[in-house]
Parts: C-alpha cells; structure tokens; sequence
C-alpha cells in the first residue's frame, strides 16, 4: 500500500493559516516562532541545512522554531506537513514523519532544567524538542498550537484521499509563483529551482 501523502489544498491552508494566526493572540514576541511566508529566509536556509537536510521541495513549510540564543537557527524544530524536524544544542538532528506522530506533550523544566516539547509516534522513540527561548506564559500554548496543526494534517489525509479519487478540484495543491525565479510551485514550499521559500 503506498504512504499517505498529505497534500497542501487552499482548504487545509486556510486551516493551518487560522491556527497559526493564534500566535498573534499569545504574545506579541514569540521569541523566534514563525509561520508560513513569515518565516525569515535566512533562518529556514540555516534551519535546513543544519536539521532538515532531507526535507524534500514538496513538503510545505509551517511552522519553524529558530531555538538558538544567536538567532541563527541552526536550533530549534521546522514543521512541515510531512515531518517534524528538531535539532537541540549538542545533539543530533531527528524527525517524525506526520503521519507517525501520537501525540505531542509539554514537559516542563525538570531535572535537566530545559522546557520541551516531546513528539511521540508509532514507530520511534519520542523526540524531544527544546523550546527554552519560548516565552515563559506560551510554552504550552506553543505545544498545543504544533499539536493542532499536527493533528489537522493527520485528518487532512482522509479528506485527501478521498478527494483523489472523486478527482476533486480541492485536492489540487495550490501553486503561487516563486518570487525568487517566477516558477510555479507549491505554495509555501522551497522552490525546487532557486531553493527560496514560495
């Protein structure tokens, strides 16, 4: 059976851009959160290449944790709607494919004194990832944010899925042209041609 694929449809945009404007409400500095086309380039480009080196020019980009005291991003998580993709300080790059993931837990400062995020799945051992540079009052709310756009790609699926084989217009991705190099790509993507964000 091949894998479920999760297909960006203005639909579930439009979703995943609702949840996210609820970073607005939290707090006026997020402290290095960022969504969609407000995601610094520099930062996704420091970002993939230090933790999401796999990530491929389908997957369309979410939500990126720059969790580094510099501001370079070269810690922190990337949500895609295929994985999750987390570096921490001194450890080795890790990811969960969307469609694996269980559930996604705060774990406040405890022995080791670092806030974070625990993503677990089916397949894997739980991934751990550090959101310290969080403000203090919106370390769960950022939890609960990733967990609902999380879960809205899971039940993206089925509707996905579905949509193909009634050959529904929604299941179409929606394209934009690249401001980089005028291709046409998926929206939100890294364009596969100049590897800017579409």
């Amino acid at each position: 059976m091949p894998e479920k694929r999760i297909v960006m449809t203005q639909e579930l945009r439009n979703e995943l851009v609702a949840l996210t404007s609820q970073m607005k409400a939290l707090s006026k500095n997020l402290s290095g959160l960022y969504a969609f086309n407000r995601i610094p380039l520099n930062k996704l480009g420091n970002a993939a290449k230090s933790f999401a080196q796999t990530m491929g020019s389908s997957e369309t980009v979410i939500l990126l944790h720059d969790d580094t005291f510099t501001g370079n991003a070269k810690n922190g998580f990337i949500l895609t709607t295929n994985r999750f993709y987390s570096k921490r300080l001194w450890t080795q790059a890790s990811s969960i494919k969307i469609v694996d993931i269980t559930s996604v837990d705060y774990m406040p400062r405890g022995s080791g004194g670092a806030h974070m995020m625990q993503i677990h799945s089916k397949t894997d051992e739980p991934l751990n990832a550090h959101i310290g540079y969080v403000e203090a009052g919106n370390k769960e709310a950022t939890v609960q944010l990733v967990e609902q756009i999380v879960y809205a790609l899971q039940a993206s699926i089925g509707m996905s899925a579905s949509a193909e084989c009634s050959k529904s217009e929604n299941s179409q991705p929606a394209t934009v042209r690249c401001n980089g190099c005028g291709a046409t790509v998926q929206m939100s993507t890294i364009c596969k041609f100049c590897r800017q964000l579409a």
